[in-house]
Order: C-alpha cells, then structure tokens, then sequence
C-alpha cells in the first residue's frame, strides 16, 4: 500500500515537471539506507566467519553466507532490489537472480491482488464442503 502511494507521488511529481518543460532528474533515487545496509553486510561477514561445520566444505559455507547476506538485503531493501543483486554479482550465478526473480514475481502477486482472487475462486469451486476444501 505504501509503495502504491510513494510510486503514485513520483508519477505525478514527472507529470508536473513534463507538464512545465522541465527534464525529469534523478533527485528521486534514494540512498542506501544505513541500519538495513549493516545488518545484510553483518549477517555475510557473520557467517563467513564463522568455522565451516563438518560435512560441508569451505566454497559451500562460503555460497551459505553469500545466499543468507543476499536474502536479507532483498527483505531489507537498502538499497533497490538490482543494486542489492549487483553487490553480489562478484559471486554471480543463477541462485541470486533466480532469488530476486521469485521475490519480484511474488511482490507482483502480492500488489496486483491475483493470489486472493485465485484463492476466492478455488474456495467457490471446491469449498461446498471442508472435504473439497482440503484437497
């Protein structure tokens, strides 16, 4: 809901400035946002050095800790999502973009609404009694 009215406000503020001539800036990128920013840099550097538990080896501890700090920065968002993705894009692989690909599809169920209509039409068709509603 927030998003909806913080994107609304910057539509309207590029209308306004199109509307009287001026060229659209990029005073609407945000900085990084420095608490979020720690936290997903700390939970990283957390893991990575921490000792490497039996049965699993160095490089994989290491990819544990990749995952996690990426995973944390895409829910704290302190930066946008892509720059979140290219921090880590010296460790490039398809896990973080597969990542970020499964967060932006369920942010555009969340926003658009589908998953509840889904949700209601499955419960009309098949909610006549809890049996149906279980399967």
């Amino acid at each position: 809901m927030i998003y909806k009215m913080e994107r609304k406000k910057v539509l309207k503020k590029k209308r306004a400035q199109k509307q009287a001539g001026e060229q659209a800036t990029n005073s609407d990128v945000r900085p990084p946002k420095l608490i979020p920013l720690a936290v997903t840099v700390g939970t990283g550097l957390l893991l990575w050095c921490c000792p490497t538990p039996s049965g699993i080896s160095e490089e994989g501890w290491n990819l544990v800790a990749i995952f996690a700090a990426t995973t944390v920065g895409f829910v704290s968002q302190p930066m946008p999502l892509g720059g979140v993705a290219l921090a880590f894009s010296g460790f490039a692989g398809t896990t973080p973009w597969v990542t970020l690909g499964a967060f932006l599809f369920a942010k555009g169920i969340s926003i658009s609404g589908i998953g509840k209509r889904a949700a209601f039409f499955l419960i009309s068709r098949f909610g006549n009694t809890v049996l149906g509603l279980s399967y």
